[in-house]
């Protein structure tokens, strides 16, 4: 049977490792962030995950309105627009404007409102299977 003291030393030896693991895990993953791919490295893989890309819906609609009061041009093409626009805005608002609907739906250009999330890695053994 296993002493108090025993499983005492086990624990802490235990953490002692896992931190060591972390240290190391981070460090396999800062090389597969600067290679920004996967890598195999012997039974280790390192999956590289280049960020997840996300868009600011209510910036872009915001200009687009910003925009469109701003604009002297009375052609028919932003009158109509500015309609559509309006219209859109009614339709996805509850109580607050659903601001993703609305730019998906006039078909704005979102590149100028998109962020990308920074990137990851993750570490895997890969075990022999039985």
């Amino acid at each position: 049977m296993t002493t108090t003291r025993e499983a005492t030393i086990l624990a802490l030896r235990w953490q002692e490792l896992s931190d060591e693991l972390e240290q190391i895990a981070s460090q396999l993953e800062a090389i597969a962030i600067e290679a920004k791919k996967t890598v195999l490295l012997g039974p280790v893989k390192v999956t590289y995950n280049q960020g997840r890309r996300s868009f600011d819906y209510k910036a872009a609609v915001l200009s687009l309105i910003d925009t469109l009061l701003s604009t002297d041009d009375p052609s028919e093409e932003i009158q109509q627009l500015s309609i559509n626009l309006d219209k859109k805005i009614e339709l996805h608002t509850t109580p607050k404007v659903d601001h993703k609907a609305v730019a998906l739906e006039i078909g704005l250009d979102l590149i100028p409102f998109q962020t990308t999330g920074e990137p990851t890695a993750t570490v895997k053994l890969d075990k022999p299977k039985p």
